[in-house]
């Protein structure tokens, strides 16, 4: 998964897998998402770490799980690039609250069931 994937700086989605993937530096876990299945996102020990944090430690129930990720500028090499990352656990409550928040001025379509049918 590259950062032109993703239409917004900041993305949730959603994990449809994880496992581990061979490339030129040896082995890297990678996840795949529902939103984006022809896609992995290489992942490096910090962002799982990131992952056990929020989604707890057996990754087979991570699967279905919706999590933000985002664009980051990073140096590699003494070069900076622009990446696809797990963000960092103190922000994804915020970020998830936000992403299924009603925009200002609108109404929410997610009334709770009690209010569902009700006018006043």
């Amino acid at each position: 998964m590259v950062p032109e994937d993703l239409d917004e700086d900041i993305a949730i989605l959603t994990i449809s897998e994880f496992g581990e993937q061979k490339n030129p530096e040896g082995i890297s876990p990678v996840l795949r998402f529902q939103e984006a299945p022809d896609r992995l996102l290489y992942i490096n020990r910090t962002q799982v770490e990131f992952l056990v944090k929020k989604l707890g430690d057996d990754s087979d129930n991570w699967i279905g799980r919706k999590i933000p990720v985002e664009k980051k500028e990073v140096e590699y090499n003494g070069k900076m690039f622009l990446k696809v990352y797990v963000m960092e656990p103190q922000d994804w409550d915020k970020t998830l609250r936000a992403a299924t928040a009603p925009a200002p001025g609108k109404v929410s379509t997610t009334a709770p069931p009690a209010a569902r049918g009700k006018r006043s």
